[in-house]
């Protein structure tokens, strides 16, 4: 059972196979301590794209560390009925119509089509699978319309307009109609009079690759993937009275043909009405893939974004939204793109005052070498997108692999960072960025270059999902990304920006080892103090990967850990990749893709939480399962609630799963409720110099007590409401003694010092000495708190303590002092 910080009870990890689950949760606004009144941004400089050389130093050899490669099968043998369930599952709706204006054209989409409108043509684009080698639009082109031999003047290019869900063209003497449903276009031509009578035919242009035909219902546009149905279409007037027509072939065209007949006799307006529909058995869904996620406060939403495959060369991107409990938010799915534009590898995040996200993706094919970096809001309060708007600089290059980072402070100015590759030729690679006001205006005069470094491959950038709270000095962004230095071997490298985009750490390693580090990932940073943040990673090659973290305050090293085994190491073995990390403020949280048992095919989604105390990187929930089931789950992203500007100590991953066609699913997970620990350690039960104390809590024996003296500590071990006090009893009864704190336990069960064991060792520090009343003396009384005399950061972390005092009696040793048994105690925060 998790506790959060404000109160309410949450249940997490009820189904653990399944992910980590949340119920009944609530959000609380979000509080925080502003202390500056007025944000001034620096004036950011206009940086010229000019390459600065870079010479690799040497490295020395590198040995990486053994690996546990047991594995417990009986532990990890999965359930095949809890196979694709997940919590959370994203989707586009479908039964809902998609419309657009992007560039002066009107969009529209549904489950098996999307058609673009402009002043003279209507595009039908059938969905083929997200396996088609291309797209096969349909153009048609309204060109003739005669009566009785006669032309009819209409106008040829007119604006399309929304009505509802239908596109209207108003032509003059007709309406020209395309009623939008989920699987089909009805397409109609309404005519208000006539100026003759006499057969009335319409003549409209077809431009396709698709192959025309009659069938026996009307035409057929087709290849070997499928076929665009043009049914036969029917003439109705104002009364009702109807006539059904045949749709022909006629001089690289479609003609439509109402009799005279029925013209002659027919109430205006006269429909003449045909139906558009997309045939294609082996279609199957549409593929989702490369998913990411970001919340927002305000709203308590969490908005999803992945991109969906159309066919290969016609990728869209989508979002949607969910509440903490995972539940869809009905009607909120919002295309960022579904035009035939390539959009790739969407990312996202939030702007806590502004209650928007921005969503920034790549444009372009990847085969085309002129890819740009293109962004669109979305507000998280309902479906309404901004512009789509470039990001990138006219820097030359591919730009390619973009992230983003928002800002949760309630003081503007605020803004998002955004950050890509720059491909400037082969063999050299370089990291710029941008900052983006939330209403979609570039910030700055020009490009960040972040790292523009002549002849390095620097790729896959990451940027922490915020730039943490207040105070704003110290708000800031981490970026990470990967260099190469040989073909076995890349390295991380960083950078930090200040809240306004300007560079505060410019580009630095923050690993250069000998080891091959791919795939890196920036934390946010925790609050107050130096404000570290985590860039974590993936070691190795092939299937055999372990994560590794990286603590920094700005570009200053803090620590470095293997964190997978630091997990404990027994999955260790197992190939761990992608990690995707992110911080609630107080801690961090890093969640990657993990093989089962080592197979190539069955990769499930993990997370773990860890603690930072001082230099030292402890786990406190490690390897808790997001989805565990027999397809490959990979591609994690994870959001914090507290990046969104949220309290909880919770966060929402999303992830792609490859059952056949890729998914995208989703789960919750909130960190178990830390509470700091006393716990007793060295006893004096073995080890002693003389005698055992025979099995007590307390100490070596003393002159005076076979049980030893003993330490006890009661109150709440934690830096911000220190209340512990330490109790020594059991000693001579007017005996001084010195309280003092070691920042290890000392191995073995403690070293012999005196009549007694010395426990707490590393550097010592001295607490104080109190004067013991009937054999019992406390700490403080009076004195400063533990957590102020013994300097814990911050961050709490695990001491050791015992009391020191003098026992002057002959007895065991010449020596004239013994001391308790020792108390570790775990301080939080």
């Amino acid at each position: 059972m998790n506790v959060s910080r404000n109160g309410p009870v949450r249940l997490s990890r009820a189904l653990p196979l399944c992910g980590a689950l949340v119920f009944g949760l609530t959000q609380t606004s979000f509080a925080q301590s502003e202390s500056q009144a007025v944000k001034v941004p620096h004036v950011l400089p206009l940086m010229q794209d000019v390459k600065t050389p870079w010479t690799a130093p040497a490295k020395a050899p590198f040995t990486p560390p053994a690996i546990d490669n047991t594995t417990q099968a009986p532990v990890r043998r999965k359930n095949p009925a809890l196979d694709n369930a997940p919590q959370i599952t994203p989707m586009a709706e479908t039964s809902k119509v998609y419309t657009a204006v992007v560039d002066g054209s009107l969009w529209a989409m549904g489950t098996a089509y999307k058609s673009q409108f402009n002043a003279s043509t209507a595009t039908y684009i059938p969905f083929f699978g997200s396996t088609a080698p291309d797209i096969y639009p349909l153009s048609l082109t309204l060109s003739s319309v005669s009566v009785g031999g006669q032309p009819v003047s209409f106008d040829s290019a007119v604006q399309p307009v929304f009505a509802d869900l239908s596109v209207q063209y108003d032509r003059g003497i007709l309406t020209e109609v395309y009623d939008l449903a989920t699987d089909s276009v009805e397409q109609s031509f309404i005519f208000r009079s006539l100026p003759a009578s006499g057969d009335l035919v319409l003549h409209i242009g077809v431009q396709s690759s698709l192959q025309a035909s009659l069938a026996g219902d009307g035409l057929l546009f087709k290849n070997d993937l499928g076929a665009v149905t043009y049914s036969h279409a029917i003439a109705i007037d104002a009364r009702g009275s109807k006539v059904e027509l045949s749709a022909t072939l006629n001089d690289g065209g479609i003609e439509l043909r109402v009799p005279a007949s029925f013209v002659a006799t027919a109430t205006f307006p006269l429909t003449v009405d045909p139906v558009m529909a997309t045939f294609a058995p082996d279609a199957g869904t549409a593929v989702t893939t490369t998913p990411d996620v970001a919340y927002d406060v305000t709203n308590n939403v969490f908005c999803f974004t992945w991109e969906q495959v159309f066919g290969t060369t016609d990728h869209d991107v989508y979002t949607q939204m969910h509440n903490a409990a995972g539940t869809l938010v009905v009607g909120s799915t919002a295309t960022i793109d579904f035009t035939t534009t390539y959009w790739a590898h969407p990312k996202i995040a939030n702007n806590n005052i502004a209650d928007n996200f921005l969503v920034v993706a790549e444009r372009g094919l990847p085969t085309s070498g002129t890819r740009e970096i293109v962004g669109r809001t979305r507000n998280a309060g309902s479906t309404t997108v901004g512009v789509q708007f470039v990001i990138n600089g006219a820097e030359s290059g591919d730009k390619s692999n973009p992230d983003v980072g928002g800002d949760p402070v309630l003081s503007g100015p605020t803004y998002y960072l955004v950050v890509w590759q720059r491909n400037f030729a082969a063999g050299d690679q370089d990291v710029h960025g941008r900052t983006v006001t939330a209403a979609s205006v570039l910030n700055g005069p020009g490009t960040i270059l972040i790292d523009n470094s002549s002849a390095t491959n620097d790729t896959n950038p990451s940027v922490s999902k915020s730039d943490g709270i207040a105070p704003f000095a110290t708000q800031s962004w981490g970026v990470v990304w990967q260099r190469t230095f040989n073909s076995a071997d890349e390295d991380i490298r960083g950078a930090t920006l200040l809240w306004d985009g300007s560079i505060t750490n410019a580009s630095f390693s923050v690993d250069f080892s000998g080891a091959n580090d791919t795939n890196p990932t920036a934390s946010s940073v925790l609050d107050g103090g130096t404000r570290p943040w985590l860039a974590a990673y993936q070691r190795g090659s092939g299937t055999a990967h372990d994560l590794q973290g990286t603590v920094l305050t700005g570009a200053t090293f803090v620590t470095a850990s293997n964190l997978s085994l630091l997990e404990g190491g027994t999955f260790s073995g197992e190939d761990q990749v992608r990690p995707s990390a992110d911080s609630d403020g107080d801690t961090f949280a890093v969640a990657y893709s993990e093989s089962f048992l080592g197979s190539g095919t069955d990769y499930d989604v993990y997370i773990s939480s860890f603690s930072l105390s001082g230099a030292t990187l402890s786990n406190i929930e490690v390897h808790q399962n997001l989805a565990f089931s027999t397809t490959h789950e990979d591609f994690v992203e994870i959001t914090s609630d507290h990046s969104g500007g949220g309290t909880n100590d919770c966060y929402m991953a999303a992830w792609q799963d490859d059952s056949g066609t890729a998914n995208i699913e989703g789960g919750r997970y909130c960190k178990p409720t830390i509470t700091g620990t006393i716990t007793s350690a060295c006893e004096g039960n073995s080890g002693c110099p003389c005698n055992q104390n025979g099995g007590n809590p307390g100490g070596c024996p003393t002159s005076l007590n076979p049980a030893g003296a003993l330490l006890t500590g009661t109150g709440n071990p934690s830096v911000s409401g220190d209340t512990v006090v330490l109790t020594a009893s059991g000693m001579p009864a007017t005996a001084p003694a010195l309280f003092f704190q070691g920042t290890v336990t000392i191995a073995g069960g403690g070293s012999v010092f005196g009549d007694g064991k010395r426990c707490a060792g590393g550097t010592v520090v001295r607490l104080g000495t109190k004067t013991a009343s009937g054999g019992t003396a406390s700490y403080p009384s009076g004195s400063p708190a533990i957590h102020i005399k013994g300097m814990i950061p911050a961050g709490g972390g695990t001491f050791t303590y015992q009391a020191w005092f003098r026992n002057s009696a002959a007895f065991c040793t010449p020596s004239t002092f013994n001391l308790t048994n020792g108390l570790v105690i775990f301080w939080i925060p």
